[in-house]
């Protein structure tokens, strides 16, 4: 990871953000605008809203198909913040909540939660 003088993220593996633009291996990936995200599909751009609770959290993704919204994500969490495994995610996740290299330390605290839950019950 490769961030400025300010603190912002230039770099995170093969993602580079300049700005608003988020680029994959050179190729413009997506825009982030007020209203969500516009996601690069070719020539065109494809519009993604989220809906957000209240602590930020991005429980519901979805996109205009021909004026009906269609759910792309949906992300459920514990009352502690742990995402639920058993979400479901109508397509592939977006990755709109964390990055993959976080998974396996979210996996130790959860492990460590039911171990103490275990041992107290």
């Amino acid at each position: 990871m490769s961030y400025n003088a300010t603190g912002r993220k230039l770099r995170y593996d093969n993602t580079d953000y300049v700005g608003p633009f988020v680029y994959e291996s050179g190729v413009l990936r997506y825009i982030i605008t007020g209203e969500g995200r516009a996601m690069s599909n070719g020539s065109s751009y494809q519009y993604e809203y989220p809906i957000k609770d209240h602590l930020g959290n991005v429980r519901v993704a979805f996109i205009n198909n021909n004026g009906t919204p269609q759910v792309v994500q949906t992300n459920n969490y514990y009352p502690f913040g742990m995402f639920m495994a058993e979400s479901a995610n109508a397509g592939t996740s977006r990755n709109l909540t964390c990055p993959k290299k976080s998974l396996p330390i979210f996996n130790l605290i959860l492990k460590f939660i039911n171990s103490f839950i275990e041992n107290k019950v």
